[in-house]
């Protein structure tokens, strides 16, 4: 190692590394190249830039939501977190209300935030756009079968709920299939590594090393700051099978990479 090297070159190289987990594709194929090209031209290794020293930081985001409508929530930042280096933990009081809770450097809690909000403003989009139409149409036309066959309407209030339920479980579906996605993404990234196209060499290792010393981190961390953790049940919830399966196939039609205008801003789908 040379020992001159200067703290901002590492703080810039450990930048990178997290970077390469972006899941915008080109942005993470340049930030594992520069990270490469650097650890080779100052002769460093991947143990040359661990972070030794640097607290793993803590951010808690608010969620006020309520019964199965946290479950959808649950799920996606969950994978999101995991695939950018943090760990996520959740509190919830006796009104429902939910806290999530990001363990991981500042950095990535940042680029797992930004992930996070797009994902669910795409989510939001596609309901809006199509999906609430289809999956009313389906309650719709299961209620006036049920009405058939017991004589009787629904109350109006037992239809709300109904719908309600079928909602819910488009949420979950789609936030499954992204998941899913996701993790797709990082198993990839960890077995061949990332470039960017144009026969850069793979960081397969890189990736993998990087991860598990982050998870390490965060492990620790947790153990520290939060030794009462427990698992959390969701108990028997119903779900409207016909939602959350449109809910998942409607989860291929959201791009995993950030799309932005040109002023920097995010950008939804149409």
């Amino acid at each position: 190692m040379n020992k001159d090297v200067p703290e901002s070159l590492i703080k810039k190289i450990q930048k990178c590394l997290a970077l390469s987990q972006s899941p915008n594709e080109n942005e993470a194929a340049l930030a594992a190249q520069m990270a490469q090209e650097l650890l080779t031209k100052y002769n460093l290794s991947m143990a040359d830039v661990e972070v030794k020293n640097e607290k793993t930081g803590e951010l808690m985001t608010d969620f006020v939501s309520k019964g199965t409508s946290d479950r959808w929530k649950i799920n996606l930042m969950g994978s999101v977190a995991r695939c950018n280096f943090c760990s996520m933990i959740m509190n919830q009081n006796y009104k429902g209300h939910v806290t999530f809770i990001l363990i991981g450097k500042v950095h990535n809690i940042e680029v797992a935030k930004q992930i996070f909000g797009y994902l669910v403003d795409a989510m939001d989009a596609i309901w809006k756009l199509d999906a609430r139409d289809k999956v009313y149409a389906e309650v719709e036309a299961n209620k006036l079968m049920h009405e058939i066959q017991n004589g009787g309407e629904l109350t109006p209030a037992r239809y709300r709920h109904i719908k309600r339920i079928a909602k819910d479980s488009w949420r979950l579906g789609i936030a499954s299939g992204l998941g899913e996605r996701l993790k797709e993404r990082k198993r990839q990234a960890e077995s061949e590594g990332l470039n960017n196209g144009n026969g850069s060499d793979c960081t397969a290792l890189a990736v993998q090393s990087l991860y598990k010393q982050e998870m390490e981190l965060n492990k620790q961390h947790l153990a520290e700051q939060h030794p009462n953790l427990r698992n959390a049940g969701f108990g028997n919830r119903r779900i409207n099978g016909d939602a959350y399966g449109q809910g998942q196939n409607d989860s291929l039609r959201v791009g995993l990479n950030p799309q932005v205008d040109g002023s920097g801003n995010r950008k939804n789908i149409s």
